[in-house]
């Protein structure tokens, strides 16, 4: 019994060392061949990426080599094309008009060949606008979403002609006309301007280079401020502003406000007060566009030539004062001349003025004033309201000094001006005023002077005219020739003198 014990106890613990010392050497035998395995896989792959390179080394450059070889002359890839501008910047100066002077523009179609040759036998260059409406009457037509005109067109090449390698160069130039409205990129649509070469080649395929021109319109800062009156009946309030008609998107600009006819006299002998509590400006931005629609959706539209309007408003400058202003109750203002005068012929009481500063957000991103034939308009806007409060006094005698009883009543005036946003100027001119006068500019030479008369004597080279004193006259005959007688008088007494110191002959 204890021997079966023994051998059983015995028997159990050679049992359980085997089952605890077999999943050792398990997970040792695994790992070894996971280690194997991934060391095997490493010389494969590394194998297979030398292999890979040696090809590409191998093969890379022949290839290239190949494909420069045999790149065919009539191949888009046989020749490359780029725009080389002359001009400066396009800035357009002034007012859009069909009387504008416009912009010069001029540059060079660069043509690089690469292979030995190239036949083009045709090579144009348009320039093109472009609106492309972010709203368009059908999203998945590209006729609707974007409206594309031709402008001006460059016939360079008419003929089949073989370029050879190297650049050849191609000039244009055109006056563009100062009615096209300057580039922009709005919230509902994106109106700009593109150089584009075209080159058909021998083998038929088509070869196209596109370069975008940013055109820009700046006008002319005005001297004098602009100047708005608004009348508020049927109270005695008029309002003046003064601020420039132009503005920039960059920098900020003055605002000179005036509120007149702040007293009023009642009947009873009382007077009513307006206090200004508060002034509030913004500057809005309005969009505007027309998204036309093509022949094919112009059933949703209700026919062709019509399309779909759209407008977008949002403020790109504002603030507010709460203080800062002069108020005057006695000063007397003489009246608008308007007919609708709140007080008709007799001057406005009281006044307060103020001067603060506008300026259009950094941020803001905005847009000038464009009107485009293509049914895209931008405008701005100055807004400045007045929170005015009443105050009541008994008597006339206490306006200027005397507190006032406030009545709870309260108004807002809100007034609205049309401002224009534009680029900067600088220095510059227009292309016309900067070319030299042409020969048909200049007057004839030399001037007609008038009063002044004709003389028909002798003139002084003449053979037997002499400007001094003949021999033998007598001391006071040089003397008038050197008092400044004339040259026919003085040749008609030489003449005289001589016809009588001549001798005379006898008979």
């Amino acid at each position: 019994m204890p021997g079966r014990l023994l051998r059983w106890e015995f028997g159990h613990s050679d049992h359980h060392e085997d089952s605890t010392q077999h999943p050792s050497s398990t997970k040792t035998s695994s790992r070894r061949r996971r280690s194997a395995e991934l060391l095997a896989d490493k010389r494969r792959s590394s194998s297979s990426m030398e292999h890979i390179t040696n090809i590409m080394k191998k093969h890379g450059v022949d290839k290239k080599d190949k494909d420069k070889d045999n790149i065919r002359p009539g191949s888009p890839k046989s020749l490359r094309m780029d725009f080389q501008m002359e001009s400066p910047p396009i800035l357009f100066l002034g007012r859009p008009s069909e009387t504008a002077s416009g912009f010069l523009m001029s540059g060079q179609l660069k043509v690089s060949v690469v292979s030995n040759q190239a036949i083009v036998n045709k090579l144009d260059v348009e320039l093109r606008s472009s609106c492309a409406y972010k709203r368009p009457v059908s999203d998945r037509c590209s006729d609707c979403n974007t409206t594309k005109t031709s402008l001006r067109t460059w016939n360079i090449l008419t003929e089949p002609r073989t370029l050879s390698h190297g650049e050849q160069l191609f000039p244009f130039s055109t006056v563009l006309p100062g009615h096209l409205p300057a580039t922009t990129r709005g919230s509902l649509a994106q109106l700009t301007y593109h150089l584009v070469a075209t080159a058909h080649l021998s083998s038929g395929e088509l070869a196209t280079h596109t370069r975008e021109l940013e055109m820009k319109r700046a006008l002319a800062p005005h001297r004098e401020p602009k100047h708005c009156k608004r009348v508020f009946p049927p109270t005695t309030l008029v309002t003046d502003a003064y601020f420039p008609p132009v503005i920039h998107p960059i920098g900020a600009f003055p605002i000179d406000f005036r509120l007149s006819g702040i007293v009023t006299h009642n009947r009873d002998g009382s007077v009513t007060r307006n206090r200004l509590r508060r002034l509030l400006w913004s500057i809005e931005e309005h969009e505007e566009c027309i998204s036309p629609a093509c022949a094919r959706h112009a059933d949703r539209v209700g026919g062709p030539g019509k399309g779909r309007t759209h407008n977008h408003t949002h403020i790109i400058g504002a603030g507010e004062l709460a203080s800062g202003w002069k108020t005057d109750f006695t000063v007397s203002i003489p009246p608008p001349n308007t007919a609708n005068s709140p007080t008709g012929t007799e001057p406005l009481l009281g006044a307060t003025e103020l001067e603060t500063q506008a300026a259009i957000r950094t941020n803001a991103r905005p847009l000038c004033d464009i009107a485009s034939p293509a049914g895209f308009t931008v405008r701005h806007d100055l807004i400045i309201e007045l929170v005015i409060d009443d105050d009541w006094l008994p008597s006339r005698g206490a306006v200027a000094t005397g507190a006032g009883t406030p009545t709870g009543g309260a108004r807002v005036l809100k007034m609205t001006y049309a401002l224009t946003v534009t680029e900067r100027a600088g220095l510059g001119i227009g292309w016309d005023e900067e070319q030299p006068p042409v020969y048909e500019d200049v007057p004839p030479s030399p001037p007609h002077y008038a009063g002044v008369e004709t003389y028909e004597g002798p003139w002084p080279l003449e053979e037997g005219f002499s400007l001094g004193p003949p021999e033998g006259d007598p001391p006071e005959e040089a003397g008038q020739l050197e008092r400044g007688e004339s040259s026919a008088a003085g040749a008609a007494r030489h003449a005289s003198v001589s016809e009588e110191a001549r001798p005379t002959v006898g008979h």
